[in-house]
C-alpha cells in the first residue's frame, strides 16, 4: 500500500488558517487585560471589585488616563459619585467619553447645571455618531427641565426678587410684535428677533438670557401665542428671566409691502424704556437687514457697549442671501414657540433648499428634530448613555478584531451566500445588569 502524499494546502487555505492564527492570538492577547476584566466585573455589577483593579491600576501607573476612566465609571456605577468625580478629574481632558461620564456622575448627583455642561463639553470633542445623537436628545429635555425649574422658582418667589441685584450686563431678546402685518408677513417679527439675538451675542461684554429660556417664560405667563410683550410688562418679565435689560420689538405696516421697525431697550429695575430710531423696509432683505442692524446698533449705544471693529463686522455679516430662506426660516421660528415641531422641520429644510449654506437655518433644523423625535419616542436616558460610554470605551480595544472583521469582509475565505458571523449585535449591552453568553456553533475541526 502506497503512503499518502503529503497534502500541501492551496494559497486560499494557507491564508485563512493564517486569519485563524492571527484572531487566536489577537483573542489570547485581549483575554487577561485589565480592560477586559474591569468590563466583565461592572457587567456583572460587581463594582467594588472593579473599582480594586482599577485602583490597584492607577497606583501602579497614575499617568494612565483610560484607567482613571474606567475607574470613575466603576465609581458611579457604584453610586459613590465624590470617588467618581476625583478619578474622572485625573483622566483624558480631550476625549468626549470623559465629559460624557463626568456629565452622567453629575446628573446623577444632582448637579443639573454642571451636568449641562459637561454633556456640551462632550460634543465639542467629537463624539461617535450614534453617542452624539444621545448626548443632544438627552441634553434637550434635561436644558428644558432645568429652564423650567428656574422659571417656576423665579415665578413662585416673585415678590422676593430685587431688581438691583441683576447684573448689569445681562439682556434678554423677546417676542417681538408683527401681528399687524399681513398674516403671509407677519412671521418675519420672529426672524428679525432672532437675528437681533444673535447679534448682540456676538458682544463679549454681554449676557444674553437662552431663547429658550425666553419661550418658556412666555408660555408660563401665556404671552406666547399672543402679540409680543408689551413694554410695560417688559420689567416684570425681565426680573423672572434674571436680565436687568429687556428689547422688544414692533413691526407694523408702511404702505405696499413694506413695514416700519420700531425697536424698545426697557431697563428692569426702573422700568425706563428707550426707543430705536424707527426704520422703514420693503420684503427686500437687504433693506430688512439694514433696519435690523440699525436697531441693533442703537441698542448698543443705550448700553453704553461700544463694539470692536471685529464685534461690527460680525453684526453686518448677512445670515442669508436669500429673503424666501429668510421667509421660511421665520415662519419655521414661529411653529418652534407654538411646539409644532413638525411643521418646523418643513419649513427649515425649505430655508436650506434656498441657501444651503443659511447655518441658523441648520442649526434650527436640528433643534426642531431633536424636539419631535423626543416628542414622538422619548429623549435618550441616563441608562442609554451608560450603555453608550460603554460601548465607545471597551469596543477601543477590538480595533485589531475589527481589521480582522473588515480583512474577512473584503476577502473571498468565506464561501459567497455565508452569513458573516463576525459581525457585532447592534443592540448595546446592559451594564450591569446580567451576565453576557456567546454561543459559538458550526463545526470547528472541518470533519
Amino acid at each position: 500500500m502506497k503512503a499518502p502524499k503529503d497534502i500541501v494546502p492551496s494559497a486560499r487555505e494557507r491564508l485563512f488558517i493564517t486569519v485563524l492564527l492571527c484572531a487566536t492570538s489577537i483573542i489570547s492577547s485581549c483575554t487577561g487585560s485589565l480592560a477586559t476584566k474591569g468590563r466583565n466585573l461592572i457587567e456583572k455589577g460587581e463594582y467594588v471589585e472593579a473599582i480594586d483593579i482599577y485602583s490597584r491600576e492607577v497606583a501602579k501607573n497614575p499617568d494612565k488616563k483610560d484607567s482613571w476612566r474606567e475607574l470613575a465609571f466603576a465609581y458611579y456605577k457604584k453610586g459613590e459619585y465624590p470617588g467618581a468625580l476625583e478619578a474622572i478629574n485625573k483622566a483624558d481632558q480631550t476625549d468626549p467619553s470623559t465629559f460624557l461620564c463626568r456629565g452622567l456622575i453629575l446628573e446623577s448627583s444632582g448637579d443639573d447645571e454642571q451636568a449641562i455642561k459637561a454633556y456640551s463639553d462632550a460634543l465639542t470633542f467629537n463624539p461617535g455618531e450614534k453617542t452624539r445623537a444621545l448626548i443632544k436628545s438627552h441634553l434637550d429635555v434635561l436644558i428644558r427641565t432645568s429652564l423650567q425649574g428656574e422659571i417656576d422658582n423665579a415665578v413662585a418667589q416673585e415678590s422676593t426678587l430685587v431688581s438691583s441685584e441683576i447684573p448689569d450686563n445681562t439682556i434678554a431678546v423677546v417676542k417681538f410684535d408683527g401681528t399687524l402685518l399681513p398674516k403671509e408677513t407677519a412671521p418675519i417679527a420672529a426672524g428679525i428677533g432672532e437675528f437681533t439675538m444673535v447679534d448682540l451675542s456676538k458682544v463679549e461684554t454681554l449676557r444674553l438670557v437662552e431663547r429658550l429660556k425666553v419661550e418658556i417664560l412666555l408660555k408660563e405667563l401665556e404671552i406666547a401665542s399672543s402679540a409680543a410683550v408689551d413694554p410695560a410688562q417688559a420689567p416684570r418679565v425681565g426680573r423672572l428671566l434674571g436680565s436687568k435689560n429687556v428689547v422688544t420689538g414692533k413691526l407694523v405696516g408702511a404702505g405696499v409691502e413694506r413695514f416700519r421697525l420700531d425697536g424698545a431697550l426697557v431697563n428692569t429695575t426702573d422700568a425706563s424704556s428707550k426707543l430705536t430710531e424707527p426704520g422703514e423696509a420693503g420684503l427686500v432683505l437687504d433693506q430688512i437687514l439694514q433696519v435690523q442692524k440699525a436697531m441693533v446698533f442703537d441698542i448698543l449705544e443705550y448700553l453704553g457697549v461700544q463694539p470692536s471693529d471685529a464685534n461690527r463686522d460680525s453684526i453686518m455679516t448677512k445670515p442669508t442671501e436669500s429673503l424666501e430662506a429668510f421667509l421660511a426660516f421665520s415662519r419655521g421660528l414661529e411653529f418652534m414657540m407654538l411646539g409644532m415641531y413638525e411643521e418646523a422641520i418643513e419649513q427649515f429644510r425649505l430655508a436650506l433648499q434656498y441657501d444651503g449654506g443659511f447655518e441658523l437655518a441648520s442649526a434650527q433644523l436640528e433643534n426642531a428634530q431633536i424636539a419631535f423625535d423626543n416628542r414622538q419616542f422619548g429623549a435618550a436616558t441616563p441608562f442609554q448613555l451608560e450603555n453608550q460610554f460603554f460601548l465607545d470605551v471597551f469596543n477601543q480595544g477590538l480595533g485589531n478584531g475589527e481589521m480582522l472583521t473588515n480583512f474577512i469582509d473584503n476577502s473571498d475565505i468565506l464561501q459567497p451566500g455565508n452569513e458573516n458571523p463576525t459581525r457585532l449585535p447592534n443592540k448595546p449591552p446592559q451594564v450591569g445588569q446580567g451576565r453576557t453568553s456567546a454561543a459559538v456553533t458550526g463545526n470547528i475541526d472541518g470533519d
